[in-house]
């Protein structure tokens, strides 16, 4: 009840803002999230099928030209959140990203690797605009809460994405082929058609998202400077000292979002255990997610009695529960299963089926669970930070945050 209270006390306008951000941000991740997990099986099944099309490893090198791009992007962007208003940066990475899903309904490799440096730089231009439109339009007393809202808001991504991923796993068009899951052409437009669909209501939502207004006490909006003036700005920032303090705890961010996505999701299809269940993964993305509706819920309870507690605090609980979560992956998972498929037992934790699943099963979700929350945990606390640390150099403290995480 007292959070509700709260949340009514809260200006009308500001909370609309940021619901509106996350609304469109989980429009947008749908995608971006979720195609992850498939992108290599998809190009690999295609190039089986037509080889001169693509190349049947072009899911590897068109991620290397996207996270390239993206962190040489990072160090431009800033110099257009300057000159433009945030809301069009967040508009024109959306609208990126839909030109990316599009190109899906014919794959052909020119068009692929374009608008895979077309989804690096719209990333690093939506990730600016994302973190200046969120501190531009919060209150410093209810910066948490609203950083804590609105990615919880967008993380709800992965539950549509998993939905999304059932239905296709479950689709007879998609086969087991030496060692790869194979997708026959009409799906793959189906779930990149669908890809494109959120993403273009993601291109509509953030078009109408609102300006910030005059009178309200919130973040002031950095001064306009020219495109040359913001990029001199962009490396002068790196010589302030807090920079390089908070990068130790932005590199992390880039080490654990790799995992969480990347190499858990791959262990998890590599032991034999779990590769048989068609929803594993699917169920992983609901458990993230609602992991991080959770940290949501808990940050804007606790900041509304505490101001300061998106901060350090935050970052605590985040820390300990990831040390908790790798401990206990290290435990339960086949020492190979990050590199091949095996059915190798867990440094102490043997298979056993339990309640219509293998243990294991159940302990996946809790380690999504538990990676949700501390994810929700540190991007409430870069949110909070940044704007107070890098006062004058938000776009920049943005920026750079993504660019050390990309590396």
């Amino acid at each position: 009840m007292n959070l509700l209270r709260s949340l009514s006390r809260m200006s009308a306008f500001e909370l609309s803002c940021i619901l509106q951000l996350g609304i469109g941000t989980m429009f947008m991740f749908v995608g971006l999230d979720t195609h992850s997990f498939i992108l290599e099986s998809v190009l690999h099944s295609v190039s089986s099928r037509a080889p001169s099309r693509i190349n049947k490893y072009a899911g590897y090198s068109g991620q290397a030209c996207l996270y390239i791009t993206f962190a040489i992007a990072n160090l431009f962007a800033p110099s257009l959140i300057r000159r433009y208003d945030p809301k069009w940066s967040v508009f024109i990475g959306s609208l990126f990203n839909t030109l990316y899903y599009i190109g899906f309904q014919y794959i052909n490799s020119y068009y692929f690797y374009f608008s895979a440096v077309l989804l690096g730089i719209g990333s690093a231009v939506f990730y600016t605009g994302h973190g200046c439109y969120l501190t531009e339009h919060s209150r410093e007393k209810h910066m948490a809460r609203n950083a804590s809202v609105s990615w919880a808001v967008a993380c709800l991504s992965f539950t549509t994405g998993g939905l999304i991923l059932i239905w296709a796993f479950n689709k007879n068009e998609v086969v087991e082929e030496d060692g790869y899951r194979e997708f026959s052409d009409s799906l793959i437009r189906y779930i990149f058609g669908a890809f494109s669909i959120f993403c273009i209501l993601s291109n509509v939502t953030f078009f109408f998202l609102r300006p910030k207004q005059p009178g309200i006490q919130t973040v002031e909006r950095q001064p306009k400077v020219s495109f040359t003036k913001g990029i001199v700005a962009t490396f002068n920032t790196f010589k302030k000292p807090n920079i390089w303090w908070l990068s130790l705890s932005w590199l992390y961010m880039g080490i654990y979002t790799g995992f969480m996505l990347g190499v858990f999701p791959t262990t998890l299809i590599f032991t034999q255990t779990l590769s048989s269940s068609s929803i594993l993964i699917s169920f992983y993305s609901f458990s993230v997610s609602l992991g991080e509706l959770s940290i949501a819920f808990i940050i804007s309870l606790f900041a509304s009695h505490y101001p300061d507690f998106g901060r350090v605090p935050t970052a605590i609980i985040g820390a300990v529960i990831h040390i908790i979560v790798f401990v206990l992956v290290l435990f339960w998972t086949p020492r190979y299963s990050t590199l091949r498929p095996n059915s190798d037992n867990g440094l102490l934790f043997k298979p056993k089926f339990v309640l219509l699943a293998y243990f294991s099963f159940y302990v996946a979700l809790l380690s999504g669970y538990c990676m949700g929350i501390a994810d929700g945990c540190w991007n409430t606390v870069r949110c909070c930070v940044i704007p107070i640390l890098l006062m004058n150099n938000r776009a920049e403290g943005f920026s750079i945050s993504k660019a050390f995480q990309v590396i």
